[in-house]
């Protein structure tokens, strides 16, 4: 994937976070999409921006959210996975 804009970088609590990817939803298959069958989810990349798009489009028993399956979303990549996502009790 193309690298996202540095400037869009920040750090929170010591971690690094980067732009990984706008998601959007569709029910539309598309060419060159790949199938993640652990979440039940096919992904189709648009590489052409600044900040790559990927349409994902998901099996009825997808174990992915609710909210993640029908809203776009704003990915980032985190540079401590478990800093950046605490344990909630």
């Amino acid at each position: 994937m193309a690298p996202a804009s540095r400037s869009a970088d920040f750090r929170r609590v010591g971690v690094h976070y980067a732009p990984h990817h706008i998601g959007i939803p569709t029910e539309v298959p598309r060419a060159q999409e790949r199938y993640a069958a652990r979440v039940g989810t096919y992904t189709s990349d648009d590489l052409s921006g600044a900040l790559p798009i990927q349409r994902h489009r998901f099996d009825e028993d997808s174990s992915l959210q609710p909210l993640l399956r029908s809203q776009p979303h704003l990915a980032y990549k985190v540079s401590d996975l478990d800093a950046a996502w605490p344990a909630t009790s």
